[in-house]
């Protein structure tokens, strides 16, 4: 790697009234021990001319241009605006190419957030197979912050994995063309990527790509040349549609400045321009339209999400189509009734607005919706419901059409419906998850984590009380007493008196950051805490002087105003309570406190009132949280059944169906189910007990209801025999 800094390349008179900031981010290349080409610069300045021509396009200034294409005025899409410059993509020559890596990316990104910028224009690829890429999730904490994304769809049309950021707090942009002889009309450019997004069948609920722009032969500066003035050329790529896209957000923004970011890429989607020809139209190739910026500025309603809907979303993208986004993607429509979704339509006009609805497209398609004609007030919302219907659609084959309302002296508000017939039933899938004992499992169920683990939760595998608070805190990567936001899910490994040989394997692969340890010196001894120390891990002790404090002290890594608390039953008969909700907790984004069965415990009451919760909800029976601790706990509503089986059916009706994945585990047993539950509750999946050698009644129809296509097994064949793992498969048809 290049030693130092490059401070000649950007000179303190590089930033300007126009750049008004620039920043570098070179870890990735020295963590892989990489090194930068010399031909690059160790500073914010762009070597290559693509950042360059991305952000001409986007809002470079008004500029007399004259030489060998002839002498005109061109600017930028918004050339008023102000710049930011954030490198974070190098050249690196063992693969002679500019690479992009994910931790100067998200660097970039949060110093971005830090600055205040309104925009960002990310013209760089990305995940293509996954809703869950460390750089989008970055970018969805960007957007819930207020700023508009714009990133480009990818140039590879011909590849089948190629669509990249399919996530819907982006606005991924495809590369369109324009004839050459006058005409307005847009076709989208051969080279640009097509969807679906390459996901699972069922989670394909996320149309991709949203908007076409400019992206063929886009004439903008490249770089300064030696007489001082900008060189000049034309790029093609849909690095070069998404900024026109970023730059009509901003002149967006400067006219509502109070718009979220859904707000103003739904103002372009609704208003886009329909395509030249039906091959471009098709929404898999160019998304909503073209985008036609004189409509957008004035789209009458709008459809917005935010980043408690994205959420959701990541919990069950088979269920993305529920999301109230500007399009509607169902991946799989019913054989004959109609699938019914929720749009929320906002007026962002001066004055009431009456709208009516209408749908085009095949015959083999339908779609109505409910109330078809509405008044709506300025600034007021109004819910819609859409019915689709497969009318005669074949297996696996997608279909469009366009779902408009009309108003008077108003732009049409227009959204692409696609839809697909019923895919024939794969079967069920299972996977078993198990060691030759406890220990082991824990280890087997980390090495499922995908993402980078920097935390690890440490219980006892004897005493399991300390640890049942903190499968919902691991699942969204929380550590109590640290001023930090959620990270990565962190796995729970287990200890004794000393650390099993399983453990000091699964940690000598995680190489975790942290260790945090549950439960006092009774529970895992100091010497062991000490061990780890010595080995160099940095070490947190999670204790109370009981279960109860420790499960209060757990709870306190939530700040005041969470959505829920789920209170259970500490008691050692009552554990199945606490593990059935534990994923439900994760889900809901609340903590699982800990009461006694007939009194609340003091450091509780004192959890409960710091926590300042909408809503508390008991789990389990009188027999375990008795009617005198309901009303003592301020309590909303109590999930129970007949038995622990019957209650954990009823905490899994709580989760959207279908459901991606379901997690089977031993109803008395329970450490197999406290090391999957984090797994479960970070992908948003229910668990469910069962006796050993039967499927009990309740289990068997909570299967059946959530129709998963994949069934866990937490632990061996003596936990979960493998005539349950069957019948559990048999339920789920």
């Amino acid at each position: 790697m290049r030693g130092g800094e490059d401070p000649d390349a950007w000179p303190e008179s590089a930033c300007t009234n126009k750049i008004v900031a620039g920043r570098y981010f070179a870890e990735g290349p020295a963590a892989y021990g990489e090194d930068i080409a010399d031909r690059d610069s160790l500073s914010p300045l762009d070597t290559d001319g693509h950042g360059s021509h991305v952000s001409g396009i986007a809002a470079g200034r008004e500029y007399d241009y004259n030489g060998i294409e002839g002498h005109f005025g061109i600017a930028g899409v918004a050339p008023m605006a102000h710049l930011s410059a954030y490198k974070a993509c190098w050249d690196i020559p063992r693969y002679s190419q500019v690479l992009c890596y994910p931790r100067d990316s998200i660097a970039a990104l949060e110093a971005a957030v830090a600055d205040g910028v309104d925009v960002v224009n990310f013209s760089v690829g990305g995940s293509t197979d996954t809703y869950r890429d460390a750089v989008d999730l970055a970018f969805q904490n960007a957007a819930a912050a207020g700023i508009f994304v714009a990133t480009s769809v990818g140039n590879r049309a011909t590849a089948s994995d190629a669509l990249s950021h399919p996530v819907p707090w982006m606005t991924t942009v495809a590369a369109t063309r324009y004839r050459t002889d006058g005409g307005p009309s847009a076709t989208v450019a051969p080279s640009s990527s097509r969807g679906p997004a390459n996901v699972p069948t069922r989670q394909q609920t996320i149309l991709k790509p949203d908007i076409g722009a400019p992206g063929v032969d886009v004439f903008s500066a490249l770089s300064r040349g030696a007489n001082g003035e900008p060189d000049w050329y034309y790029k093609s790529g849909t690095s070069m549609a998404s900024p026109h896209i970023a730059g009509l957000a901003a002149l967006q923004l400067k006219l509502h400045p109070r718009w979220s970011p859904m707000a103003v890429k739904s103002s372009m989607m609704t208003t886009a321009n329909r395509y030249a020809n039906e091959k471009s139209n098709a929404p898999f190739a160019g998304g909503a339209a073209a985008i036609l910026p004189a409509r957008m500025l004035a789209p009458g309603l709008v459809l917005e999400s935010r980043q408690r809907d994205w959420t959701k979303f990541l919990q069950t993208p088979s269920r993305g189509y529920t999301l109230n986004a500007p399009s509607l993607q169902i991946p799989q429509l019913p054989g004959d009734a109609p699938l019914q979704v929720v749009r929320t339509l906002t007026n962002v006009s001066e004055g009431p607005l009456t709208y009516t609805a209408d749908f085009t497209g095949p015959s083999t398609l339908g779609a109505t919706v409910t109330p078809r004609r509405f008044t709506v007030g300025p600034g007021a919302s109004i819910d819609v419901t859409i019915s689709v219907r497969n009318r005669g659609l074949g297996v696996a084959d997608w279909q469009h059409g366009w779902l408009r309302w009309s108003a008077a002296d108003q732009n049409d508000v227009t959204i692409p419906v696609v839809a697909r017939g019923a895919v024939t039933q794969a079967e069920v899938t299972a996977q078993r998850w198990a060691g030759a004992n406890r220990y082991e499992t824990a280890a087997a169920v980390s090495t499922k984590f995908t993402e980078e683990v920097d935390t690890v939760y440490l219980s006892s595998g004897t005493h399991f009380a300390d640890a049942l608070s903190a499968s919902p805190i691991a699942a969204k990567g929380m550590v109590p007493d640290l001023d930090r936001p959620p990270g990565n899910p962190a796995p729970i490994l287990l200890a004794n008196n000393g650390l099993p040989r399983a453990t000091v394997a699964a940690l000598d692969r995680l190489q975790p950051s942290r260790i945090v340890i549950l439960g006092g010196k009774k529970a895992i001894p100091a010497s062991v805490e000490q061990d780890l120390m010595t080995q160099g891990y940095a070490v947190t002790r999670v204790g109370g002087a009981n279960r109860y404090e420790t499960s209060a002290r757990l709870a306190s890594a939530y700040r005041p105003g969470v959505p829920v608390v789920y209170v259970a039953s500490g008691d050692d008969a009552a554990f199945p309570d606490a593990l059935s909700g534990a994923s439900l907790a994760a889900l809901k984004g609340g903590p699982i406190l800990l009461t006694r069965s007939d009194s609340v415990p003091s450091a509780v009451a004192e959890a409960l009132r710091d926590l300042e919760p909408e809503r508390v909800v008991v789990l389990g029976g009188t027999s375990r949280v008795s009617a005198a601790v309901y009303a003592e706990l301020g309590a909303d509503e109590r999930i129970a059944g007949k038995n622990r089986y019957d209650t954990s059916a009823k905490i899994a009706r709580r989760f959207a169906t279908p459901a991606e994945s379901v997690f089977v585990a031993n109803g008395r047993t329970w450490p197999d189910a406290l090391a999957g539950s984090v797994v479960a509750g970070s992908q948003g999946s229910p668990v469910v007990i069962t006796e050993g050698n039967a499927l009990s009644g309740p289990t068997r129809e909570a299967l059946t209801n959530l129709a998963a296509a994949n069934i866990v097994v937490l632990g061996g064949t003596v936990a979960v025999s493998p005539a349950v793992e069957a019948a559990a498969r048999a339920a789920s048809r």
